[in-house]
């Protein structure tokens, strides 16, 4: 019986530790109930963490199976922890966490210079708590509060927000949270503080390995590998049977265990240990270590949830083009589209070692072609475990008929233009006309069933899907669903041979080393910029970089094309970034391009053949409007969001030169008496900032200290942007400033509460625009940022049905379909519309043994019968 159950935890404990659920909650105010938007939720001791939406609401995807602490919390609240257990029929949808406000404790007025003091006290203490000079770094010391002990020198110290803290070895960023004030000089212990891990990207493959092998190191150098070492022993004393919950084991150790390499020893506390399915225990103080490094740090080395297995694999990995190589498997969810659709599509990464998955892009490029080569339209999607699936709208800008879907990684680019992916779709303005019996049944490891042969108008349909491998065994499979009208044509190609086109091509990988590689794996996108100015030198240029209100600066170098790149792009949907530059002799540049990098390879189309099919004469109302209403947008020299190819450009001469302002309060509906104390008021209410004092002064509660924001007029700083100095009262600067404007000639207020490091010392409390209906840009002679509006990562959003509110040849789509290994099938069920007519089946995806399968079928032929 021991070695059954040695066999579940080494042979199949990843597995088990790899299946996962869904958490999903909402956090309220306990006695408001009011959502709690920007809720930190995180699972203690690991790297799993989200953040509440505007409506208090979380999902925390990839908890695997155990017993968890969830913890909530929030600036201002006290947090809270609620025990999860999860298993293969968890279902935490309703979860619901209720904070309260923390109340106000009295405070010893400290100076600024008495701050910075027990700052730097606290970081000497702290550091030499945690016993590993030089590893540690905390981030955001200012976060702290102090206050004095009434009846000693002692101080407590306490934080308003996380307070971050850097192992600048194993690259992972902390956020630690206290769950109550820690006296000052005593002994930190785990249990007074809470923690979740944030894993830091490497900069390059040479600090890659370097952190990869410090984790290494110090998994190697953990009692609980050298407790995974004896589990798989044969002669271990260690008992080891399941427990009541799925996912942990509990181990038994009579006494404590003397190892054979030097003084360390292992003991169970009452001689029994519950862990993980990946070794780690599920009450760390109940595992007694002896003789192992950094067991007094209270800050573990690694997350609970680090795959030691992965990375030791990954270690031993011989790093050969065949083994990196990437490929794209994607699927549509039809070939013939009307505008105004969506092009749905789900890809699969084909990796050259299995064991890549987590190594290797985590951005996927998508762009439709039109016939020339042209990128009509350039999207990026994110990776996760070797998949991705997403939408385009076919908007207007699709006004031709034959394009091309072209599906790459940066990485697999490099390979050449064999291993990208290329679909050619169609995009009709009227109804394409099916020609009868023009497609017939096909499939390639796929059978489905349905649980009728006729069905109604607005009937629920049940289909049952089978999946086989090539020796026609029954598979686990990954698929996507698609359900299409009969009279549609579906396919551009619909000829056997070639149904799974992805099957009949197998590139072989011809280049021997990595010396030609130009592009490298992106863990986030890349933006490749421009300088378009004419006649001037441009080589060498500064170019400098705003992302997305001032949270990342960037300082870069144009090179002899002026051409300049910004790598590891993390945003998801719409962000801005701000550009300005000048020519190595001063001179400031004007004119700039920014899109995504992509793919060097261009293929030849024009022998490409696509079918010329005959359409419906009346022309369709619908498609017919879109027109008309992009006609007028362009007209208007407007472009619309949904057909942008790059970016637009916008620059303000009112505006704050640094970029959008999170936060725009127009004018025309606020109250106004004219009155400076009065407009102050009505501005603090209405944009989260603190009026106090006499008279009132405008202050950024954000971050801690807090202070009051730069003001500007019309872009242009008219209060002090360095700062508090001697003999400068920042009230009377500030009041004095908005007193001298007209109240009522003001239209709008611009306000950004984050850090702005362009406006100095002062910068660190944000800046508020006011922007008169006749001001003009009166700066010196700089010119503002040039900003571009862009697209991140497209946001998984779950996909409705009916997926259309008008009349569409796809009636129901669906990516994400799973058989499981221990399945022989799965169940599918959707509505029919109104009109119960013969429907296609599609049926695309990858079986357990990583061969793509497909499938098409015809049901519901009321005069034929069931297929």
């Amino acid at each position: 019986m021991r070695y059954f159950f040695l066999l579940c935890f080494v042979g199949v404990g990843q597995n088990l530790f790899a299946q996962t659920s869904i958490i999903q909650g909402k956090i309220l105010h306990n006695q408001s109930k009011e959502p709690l938007a920007q809720t930190h939720i995180f699972v203690q001791g690991t790297t799993f963490q989200t953040f509440t939406d505007s409506l208090g609401e979380f999902s925390l995807k990839g908890l695997p199976l155990g017993a968890w602490e969830l913890v909530a919390t929030k600036e201002g609240f006290l947090l809270e922890s609620k025990n999860i257990s999860v298993d293969q029929n968890y279902s935490g949808s309703d979860l619901e966490i209720l904070l309260d406000e923390k109340p106000e404790l009295e405070k010893s007025e400290l100076s600024e210079k008495q701050q910075k003091k027990l700052e730097e006290d606290f970081l000497k203490w702290f550091y030499k708590e945690l016993g590993n000079e030089g590893e540690f770094k905390v981030v955001n010391a200012d976060v702290l509060s102090f206050r004095k002990d009434l009846n000693s020198n002692f101080y407590w110290v306490d934080s308003k927000e996380a307070l971050l803290v850097q192992n600048l070895k194993t690259s992972y960023l902390m956020s630690m949270y206290f769950k109550e004030p820690v006296k000052m000089e005593s002994t930190l212990i785990p249990d007074s503080f809470l923690l979740s891990y944030l894993e830091m990207k490497p900069g390059s493959e040479e600090e890659k390995k370097i952190i990869t092998d410090h984790r290494l190191h110090s998994y190697e150098s953990s009692p609980i590998y050298e407790l995974r070492k004896l589990l798989g022993s044969e002669d271990s004393p260690i008992e080891i049977s399941p427990s009541d919950q799925k996912g942990q084991f509990l181990l038994r150790l009579p006494f404590p265990l003397k190892l054979e390499n030097g003084n360390k020893s292992l003991a169970f506390k009452n001689n029994e240990l519950l862990i993980r399915a990946n070794g780690t225990p599920v009450h760390p103080e109940n595992l007694l270590a002896r003789g192992f490094e950094n067991l007094g740090s209270p800050i573990p080395q690694l997350p609970i949830d680090f795959d030691f297995d992965q990375v030791s694999a990954l270690a031993g990995l011989e790093k050969t083009p065949e083994s990196l190589m990437e490929r794209v498997f994607l699927h549509t969810d039809k070939d013939i589209y009307l505008m105004g659709e969506e092009l749905y599509f789900k890809a699969y990464m084909v990796y050259g070692n299995p064991l890549m998955v987590s190594e290797s892009s985590k951005v996927l490029h998508v762009e439709i072609l039109d016939s020339s080569g042209y990128s009509m339209i350039h999207r990026v999607f994110p990776i996760e475990n070797g998949m991705s699936q997403g939408k385009i709208s076919l908007t207007p800008e699709f006004n031709t008929r034959d394009f091309i879907v072209k599906s790459y990684t940066l990485w697999g680019a490099n390979y050449g233009e064999e291993f990208e992916f290329y679909k050619p779709i169609q995009v009709y303005t009227n109804y394409p006309e099916a020609k009868a019996g023009s497609l017939g049944i096909l499939s390639e490891g796929i059978t489905v069933f349905a649980d009728k042969e006729v069905y109604n108008d607005q009937d629920s349909v049940t289909l049952n899907i089978l999946a086989k491998n090539k020796i026609g065994a029954i598979s686990g499979a990954n698929l996507s669903v698609s359900i299409i009208s009969e009279n549609s044509n579906l396919f551009i190609q619909p000829q056997k041979d070639e149904f799974v086109s992805y099957a009949s091509v197998n590139p072989k990988i011809k280049i021997k080393d990595f010396q030609n590689f130009q592009l490298e794996k992106e863990l986030g996108f890349t933006l490749v910029g421009k300088i378009k100015d004419k006649n001037t030198l441009i080589e060498k240029s500064k170019v400098e970089v705003l992302v997305d209100n001032f949270l990342d600066k960037r300082e870069l170098i144009a090179d002899k094309d002026g051409l300049f790149y910004l790598n590891g792009m993390q945003k998801i949907g719409d962000f801005s970034v701000l550009i300005k530059a000048k020519n190595n002799l001063g001179k400031q540049l004007e004119e700039f391009e920014l899109e995504y990098f992509s793919s060097p390879n261009r293929i030849d189309f024009s022998s490409l053949d696509f079918p010329d099919l005959t359409v419906e004469k009346r022309p369709l109302e619908r498609i017919d409007s879109l027109q008309r209403s992009y006609l007028a947008l362009r007209e208007g020299e407007i472009l619309l969001e949904e057909v942008e190819v790059t970016s637009t450009r916008k620059v303000d001469s009112r505006s704050m030169p640094f970029g959008r302002a999170p936060i725009t309060l127009e004018m025309e509906n606020v109250f106004l008496t004219g009155d400076t104390q009065q407009f102050i008021y009505s501005l603090a209410n209405r944009t989260g900032l603190r009026a106090a004092g006499i008279p009132p002064m405008l202050i950024n509660p954000r971050g801690h200290p807090t202070g009051p924001p730069v003001i500007l007029l019309n872009g242009t700083p008219i209060t002090s942007i360095l700062g508090p100095t001697i003999g400068n009262n920042p009230r009377d600067d500030q009041y004095r400033a908005l007193q001298s404007i007209n109240i009522f000639t003001i239209e709008r207020v611009e306000v950004i509460k984050s850090m702005i490091p362009l406006l100095g010392e002062a910068g660190r409390f944000g800046a508020i625009n006011i922007i008169t209906k006749v001001g003009q840009y009166v700066a010196s002679n700089e010119k503002p940022y040039q900003e571009f509006q862009l697209k991140g990562l497209e946001e998984l959003q779950s996909v409705p049905n009916p997926l259309y509110d008008f009349p569409s040849t796809t009636l129901y789509w669906n990516p994400e379909v799973k058989i499981s290994p221990n399945q022989t099938s799965t169940t599918l069920k959707f509505k029919l519309p109104e009109n119960s007519e013969p429907f296609w089946v599609i049926v695309n995806g990858i079986n357990a043994s990583g061969e793509p399968v497909s499938g098409r079928f015809l049901i519901n032929q009321k005069n034929l019968g069931s297929n």
